[in-house]
């Protein structure tokens, strides 16, 4: 029998903090459950989920779309009730934005192929989801008005968004390019395949994120990453780093963690190579992984320089009943009690306390 930290823990963790428990979640709960939702309703029986290992069609958002929509059905075909895709997957991530030479010779481009939210190209996906009867995870940059930003959708299976949420911070030098989300983006929903919650990339190192979303008791975590190239010196980009951030979210969290991948190939190493800050990306670096609560993977395995589906059979007998945690690791007591025992000044965060937007026009 597999026993969980979080069953390990919740015990002691309730005996500790039981003066400190509140119920502060069950509002929270009750507003993020979409509309897809049939309480009581979810499976009873296992079920297949996939993760996306595949090259995107760099700086083409029509040929994204078609890929895309090729990827659905190949998913649906092969018995997934959700396929989930890597972040910026649509028209891919572009290694070497940070620089000038990349914003003068592929930013307009860039952007042009970004991917806008009610567009006739977002109702092709949409479309799509219905008719393959899957719920898809999509990362995309997403273009609205004069911004851009890290965007990551959750399509029902009947075609409906369930959630369309924004990279609350983008990680270092994608702070050039894209701007902040809000934290409406950390919610989890209750759909018929049980609670799902997504975050992209490096939003699992940063515990203001993890933590909201955590005390929310996923039972499917979609945590897309970009592409994990393996170089030396560069392990904080690597797989090594990166998927140790997403075992660890479903060791401690319990919940099922789907990590899609991309993968550079001919032509987008090409296009990597015409600028200094990216001829160190190297072709492959596809680590897509699926986890089971307890940590182990459970997904079979795609060398890193392939394309193809990591997929998983799921029990979700095994997923939580409750809605919030209200005794244990990610309870109001915890966060209550790291909050009465900060060491450090408990003065304003500049960093935290501002919002970036990056105006496209400004470049």
């Amino acid at each position: 029998m597999d026993i969980s930290r979080r069953q390990m823990l919740g015990a002691s963790a309730a005996l500790y903090l039981s003066h400190l428990t509140q119920d502060v979640y069950a509002e929270d709960a009750a507003q993020s459950a979409s509309a897809h939702a049939v309480p009581g309703n979810r499976p009873t029986e296992e079920f297949k989920v996939a993760a996306v290992q595949a090259e995107a069609v760099y700086l083409d958002l029509k040929g994204g779309v078609d890929k895309t929509i090729r990827l659905i059905r190949e998913a649906a075909s092969a018995g997934a009730k959700l396929v989930a895709f890597p972040e910026l997957w649509l028209p891919g991530y572009p290694f070497g934005h940070e620089s000038e030479q990349w914003k003068r010779a592929y930013l307009k481009k860039y952007v042009a192929n970004s991917l806008q939210i009610g567009s006739a190209e977002w109702r092709l996906l949409l479309e799509a989801a219905a008719r393959e009867k899957i719920f898809v995870s999509l990362g995309y940059s997403e273009l609205e008005g004069d911004h851009l930003f890290m965007g990551q959708a959750l399509i029902g299976a009947d075609g409906r968004p369930i959630q369309i949420r924004r990279k609350l911070r983008p990680s270092g030098g994608e702070r050039t390019v894209w701007s902040d989300g809000d934290p409406s983006g950390l919610k989890v929903y209750e759909t018929e395949i049980g609670r799902v919650g997504s975050l992209s990339c490096w939003e699992h190192m940063h515990p203001q994120m993890t933590y909201i979303l955590q005390s929310q008791m996923e039972h499917i975590h979609l945590g897309a990453w970009p592409i994990l190239p393996e170089v030396d010196g560069v392990s904080w980009a690597g797989p090594a780093v990166n998927l140790a951030a997403a075992r660890y979210y479903a060791t401690i969290t319990g919940a099922v963690t789907i990590v899609p991948c991309g993968v550079v190939g001919d032509e987008a190493y090409s296009r990597f190579q015409e600028i200094p800050a990216s001829k160190w990306v190297p072709k492959g670096g596809g680590h897509a992984r699926i986890y089971g609560g307890n940590g182990a993977e459970i997904g079979n395995a795609i060398p890193h320089e392939s394309e193809g589906l990591v997929m998983a059979t799921v029990d979700p007998r095994t997923f939580s009943p409750k809605t919030e945690d209200s005794d244990g690791e990610f309870s109001f007591g915890v966060l209550q009690f790291i909050v009465e025992n900060y060491p450090g000044p408990r003065v304003p965060d500049k960093e935290h306390g501002n919002k970036n937007l990056v105006a496209i026009s400004s470049f």
